[in-house]
């Protein structure tokens, strides 16, 4: 080795134990900065168990980052993802209690969502009872604990292990933080395997920064890991064309992972990815990959059949009624609670008749959460509740014309350009938005929720979508984003009228006609430019 290399190998040993001792710095300074926040005392065991998680979730960064090349573009999100998301969490830790709503348990708690608080208690009153942790898988608790047992017997694991003395709830916050940063990195290496590098780090920024996934990762709630196995299951399948030890572990913890924490979830996924895998340009069926899939696919439906059929509301259906029966009862259910207090629902509702409530619902649900709503009505509501609102709501509005737009370019896209792929991607995402609106009966809490289970595909249809306009100046995506802001403006002003009632209040069906006017205006002038272009050209 010459003199020369031998310097740069020495300067790089030393760069790499410089990063090193500043990133422990950073980890012993975090855990000083997170121990006082949960007010629990012990100051110093609160800093060894702050700083023991938040060392275990740099680490999954770091070996997710060296798995998937090692390129400096995702680390970026990824951190990003992990230290916002952190940093909400513990803001709204401490911010709640004081300004948050007196008369709310999980506020007073620190809680923004009220699942994470049920499931959150329940774990850390396991942790500290002794009792086996096996008990999650058993049943017998309240809420959804006994369906969804992976993220209980998980949370309890890292009272007992991490934090025995005391219930230190951040530390399942580090949890979905650090589960949030490695989705980035899994989704920019699949997006980055399939498309340019422009797209998968448009892909990875989208999902970093959107409003709805960060407060779900600065929350208790099991969508993370969930999010968090849909990437790695995405990452396997795109790296399938290298050697089975490369992909096929990720593949299996992914199934495991989403079997444990939401068992339905695997099965829609697992379908879904097999879509994707049979529609690989050039793909020529091999039965051992074929037969893999399937028995995975098995699994995940009697795995979830199994635990549908012992709900109570379930019981006595057979397989082929369960999953019609469980959409129906959560539609019925959590739409009728939608309805009674919304009384622009009711009014559509009445002129249309009962038996057509699903279509407005669906409508209503999709929209959800409804910006012009938040930015006007309901001023009696808390302000930090208008102003977590507000983002949820710009978030899903900057995020719906991309993939309306991507939706309707991936047919013009080339054959070799994963068109197939991109079509039912775009096909699969769309109606799973519309399957989370009618499941969350249109509500503006579980069905946004729901919606962002499968991020990762909206953020790479969008992705897609804005490079695909970029590069061809495509007026499509500014006509959408046209029809948008009609929507909201038209919206806007009928929630104003509505709260202040000094100008007239358009009857609702006045306002939903000029907005489909005004989109069908726009789409059929495009449609009229685009085709005098075309003439020109020939």
């Amino acid at each position: 080795m010459s003199k020369s290399a031998s310097q740069q190998v020495g300067t790089n040993w030393l760069r790499s134990k410089i990063k090193l001792w500043i990133v422990i710095a950073v980890i012993l300074v975090g855990g000083v900065a997170l121990a006082p926040v949960d007010s629990e005392g012990r100051w110093l065991q609160g800093w060894a168990a702050y700083s023991l998680m938040l060392a275990l979730g740099a680490g999954a960064l770091y070996g997710v980052w060296r798995l998937t090349g090692q390129e400096r573009s995702p680390a970026a999100p990824a951190v990003t993802a992990f230290l916002l998301c952190l940093t909400v969490g513990a803001a709204l830790r401490l911010a709640l209690p004081v300004v948050g709503n007196p008369a709310s348990e999980e506020h007073q708690k620190g809680y923004w969502f009220y699942d994470a608080r049920v499931r959150d208690d329940q774990s850390w009153d396991l942790a500290r009872s002794g009792r086996s942790l096996g008990l999650a898988f058993t049943g017998g608790f309240s809420g959804d604990q006994d369906r969804y047992p992976g993220m209980f017997a998980l949370s309890a694991g890292i009272y007992r292990l991490v934090s025995p003395d005391a219930h230190r709830k951040l530390l399942i916050v580090i949890l979905n933080a650090a589960a949030a940063g490695c989705s980035v990195f899994f989704l920019w290496k699949a997006a980055r395997e399939w498309f340019a590098a422009a797209v998968a780090g448009a892909a990875a920024w989208i999902f970093a920064l959107y409003p709805e996934s960060v407060f779900l990762a600065s929350s208790q709630m099991r969508e993370p890991l969930v999010v968090l196995s849909l990437c790695m299951a995405f990452y396997a399948v795109t790296q399938m064309r290298q050697k089975p030890v490369r992909w096929l572990p990720w593949l299996g913890v992914a199934g495991v992972l989403m079997l444990l924490i939401h068992a339905p979830t695997a099965l829609v996924a697992f379908v879904a990815l097999f879509v994707v895998w049979l529609l690989e340009p050039g793909r020529r069926l091999s039965l051992k990959y074929l037969a893999l899939f399937a028995g995975a696919l098995a699994v995940a439906a009697i795995a979830v059949l199994s635990l549908w059929a012992s709900l109570p509301a379930l019981q006595g259906k057979d397989a082929s009624g369960l999953i019609l029966a469980w959409l129906q009862n959560n539609f019925w259910w959590q739409s009728k609670d939608l309805i009674e207090v919304s009384v622009p629902l009711q009014g559509i509702i009445e002129k249309i008749g009962a038996r057509w409530a699903w279509a407005p619902v669906l409508i209503y649900g999709v929209a959800q959460p409804v910006l012009p709503a938040i930015l006007v009505s309901d001023t009696d509501a808390l302000w930090i509740m208008r102003l977590g609102g507000t983002f949820r709501a710009v978030g899903w509005y900057a995020l719906a014309p991309f993939l309306i737009y991507g939706f309707t370019q991936v047919f013009r896209a080339p054959a070799g350009e994963r068109r197939a792929q991109l079509i039912w991607l775009g096909v699969f995402s769309w109606v799973w938005i519309a399957v989370a609106a009618l499941n969350g009966g249109g509500d503006q809490w579980d069905n946004p929720r729901y919606r962002a289970i499968f991020l990762l595909w909206q953020a790479l249809l969008a992705a897609w979508a804005w490079q695909w306009a970029r590069t061809r100046r495509d007026p499509w995506l500014a006509r959408w984003l046209w029809i948008e802001a009609i929507f909201v403006l038209s919206f806007t002003w009928w929630y104003i009228t509505r709260v202040t009632l000094t100008f007239a209040h358009p009857d609702i069906f006045i306002v939903i006609g000029f907005d489909l006017a005004a989109a069908a205006g726009i789409l059929g002038v495009g449609w009229w430019r685009g085709m005098g272009n075309v003439k020109r050209k020939t």
